[in-house]
């Protein structure tokens, strides 16, 4: 999603309803480099009018291949909004045991040279998702997936971007089939364009695909 986009359907929300409340996932700007991500949230970083009806909602889960751990965080720019959602939160819940305080602390005050290695991290998934792409869309699984996948931005594959590659597939196939044919597991996810399935590369420790990503 460019910063344009994200901005307008801000916008287009708050416009069909100026109460709404909006709940922002941002757990994959993490995945991205440090300028992109300020780029992605431009449109609306000094504009109090549209911050002030979004929640953000963060964590250290994509970003350091963490999932498992389920450490999230939320915040917001509007003090009254934040502190009415954050009760209510806590009302439900007891909140994160110390544990989780200390890994959260943790990960926030990690020294520069574990930063460094996260982001070694991100540009290790880059290359893999690359050849993992070229992988399933060589000709040899052109039985498996449409040719053209136009959701799919050639420039996201320069740099960091997710851990996720969502491909269409052909008619009557899924999962199972593609695992089959090529020794990749991925997730069906049926939209209303047709049949699509997820891969993911955040579970990989060492090189797998990136040789494929010339």
């Amino acid at each position: 999603m460019e910063s344009k986009q994200l901005k307008e359907t801000v916008e287009t929300i708050l416009e069909y309803n100026p109460k709404a409340i909006i709940i922002l996932d941002i757990v994959y700007s993490r995945t991205l480099t440090e300028d992109d991500s300020r780029e992605l949230f431009s449109g609306f970083s000094k504009s109090p009018s549209l911050l002030d009806r979004i929640i953000f909602l963060d964590s250290f889960s994509k970003s350091h291949g963490l999932c498992r751990e389920r450490l999230g965080i939320y915040f917001g720019y509007n003090e009254v909004l934040f502190t009415e959602l954050h009760s209510t939160n806590i009302a439900f819940s007891a909140g994160p045991g110390s544990h989780k305080d200390f890994q959260m602390l943790t990960l926030g005050n990690a020294p520069d040279d574990v930063h460094k290695g996260i982001s070694d991290l991100h540009w290790f998934w880059r290359k893999e998702r690359l050849g993992l792409y070229n992988f399933l869309m060589d000709d040899k699984y052109r039985h498996l997936f449409e040719k053209e996948q136009p959701h799919i931005r050639k420039k996201d594959f320069e740099k960091p971007c997710t851990l996720y590659i969502l491909l269409k597939a052909k008619e009557g196939v899924n999962s199972q089939k593609v695992l089959q044919s090529t020794g990749v597991l991925g997730v069906d996810t049926k939209l209303l364009s047709g049949q699509y399935i997820r891969f993911s590369v955040g579970t990989l420790k060492k090189p797998v695909f990136s040789k494929y990503a010339n």
